[in-house]
């Protein structure tokens, strides 16, 4: 049998049998968004196959074992990559260290009829234009902001994602004003061969309203265009897409995990270190630990506070540590489960501590930054 060699090219690892490809994963550089304006750059994982007639080999393995390190040896504190939540590759993944976070779920709907909305209330829908960007970009990025998961949003990449295909017809991009000002957008566009919603409504009192009038609008749009169907993403955290999309008659239909992979823990606490001590800015220095360290195995990460109190230290599975530092739940909700230990001992000032600085954090992942 002719041997299997593996190499990297360029962000890709390869598998080839005399010259000929037959598996690969890519490791694309992602700008990923840990919240309030915090980005860090990530190892995605992407692009992953193997020729059917090398399956069960052991072929992808070796080449997410050759990704993880190409990531490492590049200096990435972390890792991640969303699949399909029935996808084998899960186990893959799941091998391979990556840790599950979260789900994200498919919302359609059958379009034949759609009832409409109401704009009135000052609104006003019509098509989006390229003068659009810089306030459809900043409404959302105010969006997002809280949130764990999402993409950096650049102009170049948001152009280039709807640029050709079924992504750039007209009429599948819609902007909501009032008195003059983008409050709200929504579109339809062709990503991955699949077609997807989005809608985004700035977060006030008229947000839902706002929300209802642009999905309306664009299923009339793609009702003309005699599509049968409609289908957003949204995570149990975003409350705003999927309140909005169960009154409007969308229901689960599929859904998408979201795993992530510790690569070095002080690499990646170092990474967030600003982010860390704005949250225990409003504590005074008697109040703050000089430090907290994190450890899991053979892992460690130290995060710097300069505070007058004694050092923290916090052990816990790598499973516990990566859902604790992403704020999938907090530290101090880890130690209640009895899934954390603390050392040297619990204080009374820990858990005032421990909530501002890993608290829980909601978490998203839109379609359009999949990689």
């Amino acid at each position: 049998m002719t041997e299997i060699e593996y190499s990297m090219s360029g962000r890709r690892s390869l598998a080839t049998v005399g010259g000929e490809q037959i598996g690969q994963v890519g490791v694309p550089d992602i700008p990923f968004h840990w919240g309030h304006g915090t980005f860090i750059a990530l190892a995605g994982i992407g692009g992953v196959g193997t020729d059917s007639r090398f399956r069960r080999q052991g072929v992808a393995s070796r080449l997410m074992a050759e990704a993880v390190r190409f990531a490492r040896e590049n200096g990435y504190g972390a890792s991640a990559v969303s699949t399909g939540s029935r996808n084998v590759a899960c186990r893959l993944y799941s091998k391979a260290g990556y840790v599950h976070l979260f789900s994200m779920h498919g919302f359609t709907r059958r379009i034949e009829a759609p009832e409409g909305g109401i704009v009135g209330q000052g609104l006003a829908i019509r098509p989006y234009a390229e003068k659009d960007l810089d306030q459809v970009l900043a409404l959302i990025r105010e969006t997002e902001r809280p949130f764990f998961g999402s993409r950096q949003k650049t102009p170049e990449r948001w152009q280039g994602a709807r640029s050709g295909g079924k992504g750039r017809l007209p009429g599948l991009a819609f902007v909501a004003l009032r008195d003059g000002q983008i409050v709200g957008y929504a579109d339809r566009i062709l990503h991955w061969q699949a077609l997807t919603g989005e809608v985004f409504a700035r977060s006030d009192g008229e947000q839902f309203h706002v929300g209802d009038a642009l999905v309306a609008t664009l299923e009339e749009a793609a009702a003309r265009l005699e599509e049968e169907s409609l289908r957003f993403w949204a995570t149990d955290c975003e409350d705003f897409p999927v309140r909005l999309l169960r009154n409007r008659g969308y229901q689960l239909s599929i859904s998408r995990v979201f795993k992530f992979n510790i690569l070095s823990l002080q690499k990646l606490v170092d990474q967030l270190g600003d982010l860390f001590r704005g949250r225990v800015a409003g504590l005074s220095e008697g109040e703050v630990p000089a430090s907290i360290e994190l450890v899991y195995d053979d892992q460690r990460g130290v995060i710097t506070l300069g505070g007058a109190l004694e050092g923290i230290k916090l052990a816990a599975s790598r499973e516990v540590v990566t859902k604790v530092i992403c704020g999938r739940f907090s530290a101090w909700d880890a130690y209640l489960r009895g899934v954390m230990d603390i050392h040297p001992s619990v204080e009374p000032n820990v858990q005032k501590v421990l909530e501002a600085l890993l608290p829980t954090v909601p978490f998203q992942h839109p379609a359009n930054d999949w990689w």
